[in-house]
Formats: structure tokens, C-alpha cells, sequence
């Protein structure tokens, strides 16, 4: 019996209506000379009448008529056009929530006119995702982030900057991840107002970002942890699950700055920081060590470096540089060594030479000299197998040109070295280059196509796996097409080996070994999982030596809609307590999640999750980590947002795996 949950990362906003004043004795005003106003807090709007005229602003009948904004309410303004005071709302014009310029105001429809409100609330379940109940709103960040000055104060409702000169309390500076506002704003803002003080209030939460890329999925005792790149700040973040799959928290490790500029709460996501720090957080690998501690190793994309993050406690981790040796960190694997339990970790490595000095790639290898690794002293790097990144025009190329697919190319190869241009109209597609082609510009196919991204070299889609005897690292050899393996036992010189594509020993013959995933068996036997590009098919290799086994068909492609099927993207592999072998990977051609779980007579059976859902796109980012009877699966739905900008929604999936 299995079951399937989905705990997806979103909370649906409720909208609320606008919130009345508090009910209080109400002071009567009808008289050509009215009282003092009463003390702050025994005050009411409702039920005040002022002699013509006049209006009651500040705890008292006024002028109606102003010649200032301090004349007015907060959340009101003088229009010296009229010398009337009018609601701020109708200072920004909406069609939809996105023109809006506060993240969680709603464009609506208030007297005939469109204007931008937050809803109203009294806890934060009442809000929509990324949004915090502050001050009676539902704001996605600080309301008044324009910045109001030393003699203003914050009105909230209407995301509005008001003088506050004179005013109780309001002369005070806030501090760090604080917001001078309004003590009472329902009934110290509005066409009517009591007299208002000031105070400081702690800022609502940053939003959190667009996260779920590059996802790594891995479980301690509490929690299911999964890390990911949150896309919005360039940062590497820790979701926290619970067992059962409700998201309990966020946490952003690295990538934004130690200072800066504080738009939210410091307690809250990046410390309140809104400034953009370095580029963090891509190609996560995540694992836990025998004491229970949540390590993740990731790519630094600004420095180029592969880096370490280990927990030390509650939402604090200790972060260091693991190698910065030329561009470092992409496709890292993580894994424990068997016995001393020190972190190991597969990367490739690109921007260095080969020895004829071409430009190369590399499989590299790190290897702790510490359970707690917390220096780059504390690794030892050494260099499994390097290649020279494949050239179409072998290398010729000088700067300001590109290699291209051109007809007629040079000594009548289908490639040639063209000039650069920008005046290719309309832009090129990702595919090409625009180049000069005799006189003209032109968009030319590129002579060197890239793999996710990278240029075709060796040691890509690298995955680590380790027993008590070696470590082996599997691997794409990205100009031969073919899926190879290196080991290493102790100190000795690694071994590497083709596992599969060449078409030698009983192998295939094609392009395989991209989208690798390689585990330990219960028997101690190392697995993999990989994409045959050439037959379009996932495959399963299981071996104890590498000198030997056979792959099998996980899924052959065919399906329906009937014809080949692209499938194979971010497969994960792991096992379960009876042995059983499962894998999560992507159907790319039908965008869905599939889950794979081997027989006992070696087949496979295949399944689709979300088979009865609503059509949508599943199974980007996969990982799966199979503890005890329960496999946890991650995934990313993609979605765009209102305008078109990357929307991610990760989810959490639960399957109970067979007793052994």
C-alpha cells in the first residue's frame, strides 16, 4: 500500500474587509468652541460632528480646508489645487495588482475608482504567500520602503510617508529592522483622525524569493531538508519540512551581504537585508553526517568556487571556500565516507588548461580531512580525469569571433570562425550567434552547442557514491558521449573507466551517461542511474567492480502520446530498506514526474504521481532520499507569475516503500 502526499510551498491569501475603529465613548463636538482633545487612546472618529467647515483632524474640529500636508490626516494629503485634504490612495492610478507598487497590494475597485489596498488581517494565516500581517495589513514588504524622513511617519494603509512634526513620540529615530509608525491607525489615519503619536514597530519580513532550483533533498530527525537556489536574490536556502510534509521554515544560508541596506525584520529572511550579495546556491548537493548535521555543498557563481555550508544550530551554519582553483563547484555530489565519516564531494571543474594548453575540463574530487571541515585547509583536492573541451573549429578562433555552423565554411568544413555582430534583427535564438557572414549579419548555428548550459568537456554530471573499500565517481565525458567511472581507495592514483557508450565489452554504443546518479546497494554494490541520449531511454547499471554488469531499460521512451519520448531529466537514485532500487526523474517530452521502482526479476515499473491532476509541468529539480519505509521526493512545478516572471513552486512528496 503506498500513499502520496503533496506539500506544496504556497498559502492561499484571504481577503478580508477594510477593518473599522475601536468603539469608545464618543466626545460631542456640536459648539462653536470645542473641547481639548481627549488623551490618545480615548478618542473616536465615529459619531464626531464639527460646525461647517470644519473637520475633525488631529483630536479636534478644524479647518477644512489646508494649506499643508501636516493640516491633514495621515494617509491624507493637501491637494493645494483645492486646499483639500484627499485620501493618498488615489495618487497611484491600477489596472491589476501589478501596478501596484507595494508587493501585496491588490488593485480594487473603492468609489468608482481603482486603487492599491492591502488587505486586512489580525494574524499572518490570514495573508496570501510571501506576505505578513503588519500593523492590521497583509504587506509583502516594508510599506513605506520609499523611505520617509526623520520628521515622518509611516501610514501603513495607504503605504504613505506623513509629517509628524510636533507630534508625541514622533521625533524618535528607529532603528535597524524598525519602522516609525503610527501608534493606534485606525482611527489616527483617515479623512478624520484622533490626535496620533508615534513608535517604532519591527519591520514585517522580507519576502522570501523565487526558490526551488537546483533542489537537494536530505533528512535529519526532525526535519525533511530541502536546499535549493532561491533565484529572486542569488542566495542558497534550507526549506524545513516536517515528516509529514508541512513546511515549517525558510532558511537563507549564503549570498547576501554581512551589511547593507534593511528592508525587513532582522530576524527575519537575509537578516532583513535587501541588497543583492554574491551569486550562491546553484548545483546543491545535500547529505547528513553520522552526528545528525545537515551539510551542504553548492557553486559560487560570482568567485567561481565550490563551497561548504555545515549547521551548527538553529539557523546558524558555518561557511567556507572549498576550492576556487580556476571555475569550481558545478554538479557537485555529496557523500560520507564509510568509517571516519568525513564529507566527500565529486565536482566538475572548468577555465583550466590542458597540457598542450588547450581549455579543459575536469572531474575533481575533495575529500575532508574532518568530520567538521571549516577551512579550505581542511580539504584535500586532487584531479580524477581531465579532457579538452570539444571545439568544432578546434580552437581557432580568435577574440571577437565565434565558431559557427556556416555553409560553405572554411577549406569547405561545415564550421568557420565568423566576426561577432549585433545587428542581427530579429535576436538570434539561444541556439545561435549573430556573426557577420560576407557583409551581412546574420544568425548562425552555434558550431559548439552547450550541455545544460556548459561547453561539451569531460566530467560533467558528476555523482558520488563510497564503501568502506574506495570512492567512485560517475561521470559524462562530454566529447566522447560516453559514461565513465573513476575510483579511488586511499591514496592511490584514481582508476577511470568507461562503464558505458563506447560500444566495447558488451556496451552500447551511443551518447549516454548525462543526467547521472550513482548509490550503494544493501550489498555493497554501487548503482547507476543514466540518460541514453541515442535510445532515448533511462538505464540502470548495477556493479560491484566496474569491470562487469549489464544496464537495464528503467523506461524506454515510448508512452503516450505514442512515439519516442525525451525522459531521463535530474534522475535521483537511492534504495530501500528491502533493497529495492527507486528513481525520480523528469518525462521532458510530457513534462511530468515519473518514480521508478525495480522488480525482483529486474524489470522495472514505472508510475506517474500526478497522473489524475490537473495538466501541468512536473519533476523539474528531482531528488529522492529513501529513510526507512519512506521515500521523500522533491520537485519543482514551474509557474510564472502576473508578469511573467518565475514563480516556482517546490513540493514535498511522500511514498511508503516495502519492510524488508
Amino acid at each position: 500500500m503506498r500513499r502520496w502526499m503533496l506539500a506544496a510551498v504556497a498559502v492561499l491569501g484571504v481577503g478580508l474587509g477594510t477593518q473599522g475603529c475601536n468603539s469608545c465613548d464618543p466626545t460631542d463636538l456640536n459648539g462653536e468652541d470645542p473641547p481639548p482633545p481627549p488623551p490618545p487612546g480615548e478618542c473616536t472618529t465615529q459619531g464626531q460632528s464639527c460646525p461647517d467647515r470644519q473637520s475633525f483632524r488631529d483630536g479636534s474640529c478644524k479647518s477644512t480646508f489646508c494649506e499643508a500636508d501636516l493640516d491633514c490626516c495621515p494617509g491624507t494629503r493637501c491637494d493645494v489645487a483645492f486646499n483639500l485634504c484627499r485620501s493618498r490612495l488615489l495618487d497611484v492610478e491600477c489596472m491589476a495588482d501589478v501596478d501596484c507598487p507595494v508587493r501585496g497590494q491588490k488593485c480594487v475597485m473603492n468609489g468608482g475608482v481603482n486603487q492599491c489596498v492591502f488587505d486586512a488581517c489580525t494574524t499572518d494565516a490570514q495573508c496570501g504567500l510571501n506576505t505578513h500581517c503588519y500593523m492590521g495589513r497583509c504587506v509583502g514588504e516594508n510599506p513605506c520602503k520609499v523611505g520617509c524622513g526623520a520628521q515622518e511617519v509611516c501610514e501603513v494603509t495607504t503605504a504613505s510617508c506623513h509629517p509628524a512634526t510636533g507630534h508625541n513620540g514622533c521625533d524618535v529615530s528607529c532603528g535597524l529592522g524598525t519602522l516609525k509608525v503610527l501608534k493606534n491607525p485606525s482611527i489616527m489615519a483617515g479623512d478624520t483622525c484622533c490626535a496620533w503619536e508615534c513608535e517604532c514597530s519591527a519591520l514585517p519580513a522580507l519576502p522570501a524569493g523565487v526558490w526551488g532550483q537546483y533542489a537537494s533533498i536530505a533528512v535529519t530527525h526532525l526535519y525533511v531538508n530541502v536546499a535549493a537556489y532561491d533565484a529572486t536574490y542569488g542566495d542558497l536556502v534550507v526549506a524545513r519540512y516536517s515528516r509529514t510534509g508541512a513546511l515549517a521554515r525558510l532558511d537563507y544560508v549564503d549570498g547576501f551581504p554581512p551589511t547593507g541596506t534593511v528592508g525587513g525584520s532582522v530576524d527575519g529572511p537575509r537578516r532583513g537585508i535587501v541588497d543583492v550579495g554574491d551569486d550562491v546556491g546553484k548545483w546543491t548537493s545535500s547529505g547528513v553526517d553520522a552526528m545528525g548535521r545537515l551539510h551542504v555543498v553548492y557553486f559560487d557563481e560570482t568567485r567561481g568556487a565550490l563551497k561548504h555550508a555545515l549547521e551548527t544550530g538553529e539557523k546558524s551554519w558555518a561557511v567556507h571556500t572549498v576550492d576556487d582553483n580556476g571555475v569550481a563547484g558545478e554538479f557537485a555530489s555529496l557523500t560520507f565516507r564509510p568509517g571516519d565519516g568525513v564529507p566527500v564531494v565529486a565536482y566538475h571543474a572548468r577555465g583550466i588548461m590542458d597540457a598542450t594548453g588547450k581549455p579543459a575540463g575536469a572531474v575533481r574530487l575533495a575529500v575532508a580531512r574532518t568530520v567538521s571541515p571549516a577551512a579550505t585547509a581542511d580539504w584535500d583536492s586532487r584531479v580524477l580525469d581531465v579532457g579538452t573541451v570539444f571545439d568544432a573549429c578546434n580552437h581557432t578562433c580568435g577574440a571577437g569571433t565565434t565558431c559557427v555552423l556556416v555553409e560553405g565554411g572554411d577549406a569547405g568544413s561545415p564550421v568557420s570562425c565568423r566576426p561577432n555582430s549585433s545587428a542581427c534583427a530579429p535576436a538570434c535564438a539561444s541556439s545561435q550567434a549573430c556573426v557577420t557572414v560576407g557583409t551581412a549579419a546574420e544568425c548562425a548555428g552555434l558550431g559548439n552547442p552547450p550541455i545544460a548550459g556548459l561547453e561539451r568537456s569531460m566530467g560533467l554530471f558528476t555523482s558520488v557514491a563510497a564503501t568502506s573499500d574506495n570512492i567512485a565517481v560517475a561521470y559524462y565525458d562530454g566529447v566522447a558521449g560516453n559514461l565513465k567511472v573513476a575510483t579511488v581507495a586511499g591514496m592511490a592514483a584514481p582508476v577511470t573507466r568507461v562503464l558505458d557508450g563506447d560500444g566495447l565489452n558488451g556496451h552500447n554504443d551511443g551518447d549516454v551517461g548525462t543526467h547521472t546518479s550513482m548509490a550503494v546497494d544493501l550489498n555493497g554494490k554501487y548503482a547507476v542511474t543514466y540518460q541514453d541520449n541515442t535510445a532515448n531511454a533511462l538505464r540502470y547499471l548495477s556493479t560491484s567492480d566496474f569491470l562487469g554488469g549489464q544496464s537495464f531499460v528503467v523506461d524506454s521512451g515510448r508512452g503516450s502520446p505514442p512515439g519516442i519520448h525525451l525522459l531521463g531529466g535530474g534522475a535521483s537514485l537511492g534504495f530501500g530498506p528491502d533493497g529495492t532500487a527507486y528513481v525520480v526523474y523528469q518525462e521532458q517530452t510530457t513534462l511530468d514526474l515519473k518514480l521508478g521502482q525495480r522488480e525482483p526479476d529486474g524489470t522495472w515499473t514505472v508510475v506517474d504521481p500526478f497522473m489524475d491532476a490537473t495538466p501541468t509541468a512536473y519533476g523539474f529539480y528531482t531528488d529522492i532520499s529513501v529513510v526507512g519505509t519512506t521515500a521523500y521526493v522533491v520537485s519543482v512545478k514551474p509557474e510564472l507569475g502576473p508578469t511573467n516572471e518565475l514563480a516556482n513552486k517546490p513540493g514535498l512528496l511522500i511514498q511508503d516503500v516495502p519492510m524488508p
